[in-house]
C-alpha cells in the first residue's frame, strides 16, 4: 500500500514539475514577444501563431516578418514590421490581445494569420469582458501540450469546410480565395493549395509551387 502511494505522489510531483516548467517556458516567450514601444515612421503589426513566430525557421530572420522588413528596407521604404506573433495561440489568444496593441502601438496595418491552432485548442466563444487583456494567460499547459501532440492534422488536400482559412484572405492588395476542393484563386489565376503542417503550399498552374 506504501508503495502505491509513494508511486502515485511521484507521479503527482512530476505532473506538477512538467506543468511548472511549462509555464515557465510559457512565460518566457510570452514577455520576450511582448512589444514595448512603437518604431517611427509607418508600422505594420504583425500577429498570429507559430507560422507568423517562424517556429521551425532555422533562423528568426527567415520568419516573414523580418523577410519581409528586409524586402522593404532594400526598396526604401519607411515601414517598420513589428513582430507580435507567439507560438500556440488560438483566434481567442491573437482577438484577446489586439485591443490593447491597437491602443498601445496605433498601427497604420495589421497582418493576421491564425487558425490552424484551433483545431487542437479549440477555443471558447471570448466573452468580450476579456477583449484588451493583453497579459499572461494562466491556463493549464499540461493539458493543452497532450492535445497539441493528440491531434492530427489533414496534410492532403482537404475535401472537408471545415479547414479555417476557407475563404477570402487579403495579403496587401492581392486576394487569395480558398475552396474546400483544394482550389485557390489568387489574381485571377488558378492554383491548388496543400496543408503541410503549419504551412499552406499553392501551386499555381503551369507556375512554381511557393508556401505561406
Amino acid at each position: 500500500m506504501r508503495r502505491v502511494i509513494a508511486v502515485g505522489l511521484g507521479l503527482l510531483i512530476a505532473a506538477a514539475l512538467v506543468e511548472v516548467g511549462l509555464q515557465i517556458a510559457a512565460y518566457v516567450t510570452w514577455q520576450r514577444q511582448t512589444p514595448q514601444t512603437r518604431p517611427t515612421g509607418s508600422l505594420l503589426l504583425c500577429i498570429g501563431d507559430s507560422l507568423t513566430f517562424g517556429l521551425g525557421a532555422t533562423d528568426p530572420a527567415h520568419a516573414y516578418p523580418a523577410r519581409l522588413q528586409q524586402q522593404l528596407a532594400e526598396r526604401g521604404s519607411n515601414w517598420s514590421v513589428l513582430h507580435a506573433a507567439l507560438p500556440g495561440q488560438s483566434s481567442a489568444d491573437v482577438l484577446r490581445r489586439l485591443p490593447e496593441q491597437l491602443r498601445s502601438l496605433h498601427p497604420d496595418a495589421v497582418c493576421v494569420l491564425v487558425g490552424w491552432n484551433d483545431g487542437w485548442a479549440r477555443p471558447a466563444r471570448l466573452d468580450p469582458v476579456a477583449l484588451g487583456n493583453s497579459g499572461f494567460p494562466l491556463r493549464w499547459r499540461t493539458g493543452r501540450l497532450l492535445a497539441l501532440m493528440t491531434a492530427q492534422p489533414d496534410d492532403t488536400i482537404a475535401s472537408q469546410a471545415s479547414v479555417p482559412f476557407l475563404g477570402a484572405w487579403h495579403v496587401g492588395e492581392q486576394e487569395f480565395v480558398f475552396s474546400a476542393d483544394g482550389n485557390v484563386q489568387f489574381g485571377g489565376q488558378p492554383a491548388t493549395w496543400v496543408v503541410q503542417g503549419d504551412t499552406i503550399r499553392i501551386t499555381p498552374k503551369g507556375g512554381s509551387e511557393f508556401w505561406i
